[in-house]
């Protein structure tokens, strides 16, 4: 879907069958400068907390990356992403749990992308 605020894709995502939907993908207008994304009001849908995979594209996603950890599969942009965050994705997705994760995150035009079950086997190199 496209959308320019929260609350457009908060009114699209309520139409859909939670049990149906696998991937939720959000696109801002590609005319307008981005701008950063509150899932506030998403992270409450039963359709956002089901789903197996997030596109956010066009906007600079602003919550913690812990909101993003019920998606087996993440494509997000971040104006910044801090070493925290790298670490909250590898415990959380990663080595300490039996569940694999793939996070894809746009960092200033840079794709990041952490296979995490590679970055368990890293365990011991302190990134």
């Amino acid at each position: 879907m496209t959308v320019i605020r929260q609350e457009q894709a908060v009114k699209i995502l309520k139409m859909i069958d939670p049990k149906l939907l696998k991937l939720v993908s959000i696109h801002g207008k590609t005319l307008n400068p981005m701008i950063r994304m509150k899932c506030d009001e998403l992270e409450k849908l039963e359709q956002w907390k089901k789903a197996e995979k997030l596109e956010l594209w066009r906007f600079n996603f602003g919550p913690p990356i812990e909101k993003l950890m019920n998606f087996e599969e993440v494509e997000v942009f971040f104006e910044m992403v801090s070493m925290n965050d790298v670490l909250e994705v590898k415990k959380v997705g990663g080595c300490y749990s039996s569940s694999y994760m793939n996070v894809r995150m746009l960092y200033s035009f840079i794709v990041i992308t952490y296979e995490l079950i590679f970055i368990c086997l890293l365990e011991s190199s302190n990134i």
